[in-house]
């Protein structure tokens, strides 16, 4: 399935599903771990004090780090001009020197830019790798062609 571009015109990939599902069944199972914890110790109807307490505090842990995880998740964005990781780094067409689809077991497009290499991996956007490239590849082509259409021959 293609993703459509937003009401500007811009491609927004977030997470793939594989990514995200297991961390919010992570999320939802340390929640209920940690109510069932303090029901328990709350009642006293734990047999380690001990125990409960560290599972509760690892419950906690879990949940904070999946939390984070699912915020912290990369956000690509393509637009008419460049393609941007969302708060890290971004790059203009006229800065790319190549891009290279690597359509192997961990799938990724590695981006060639006169400033330095980016990759992005299959499981960071939220379709196929091959897409994701086509639409990239696609977007550097029309930048190109309009902007040698600017120049004066």
């Amino acid at each position: 399935m293609k993703p459509h571009p937003d009401k500007n015109g811009n491609f927004v990939f977030r997470q793939s599903l594989l990514k995200t599902v297991p961390l919010v069944t992570l999320t939802v199972f340390s929640v209920a771990l940690i109510v069932l914890s303090l029901i328990s110790i709350f009642s006293g109807t734990y047999i380690n004090l001990t125990e409960a307490i560290v599972r509760t505090a690892a419950c906690v842990a879990v949940f904070a780090i999946s939390v984070f995880m699912i915020i912290k998740a990369p956000v690509y964005v393509v637009t008419y001009e460049k393609i941007l990781l969302y708060g890290k780094w971004e790059l203009y067409f006229s800065d790319i020197e190549g891009v290279f689809l690597h359509d192997n077991i961990l799938g990724m497009v590695e981006i060639k830019g006169k400033n330095g290499d980016y990759t992005v991996f299959s499981h960071d956007v939220s379709c196929p790798i091959k897409v994701f490239c086509e639409i990239l590849t696609e977007r550097i082509t029309v930048y190109e062609q309009r902007n040698s259409e600017r120049l004066p021959s």
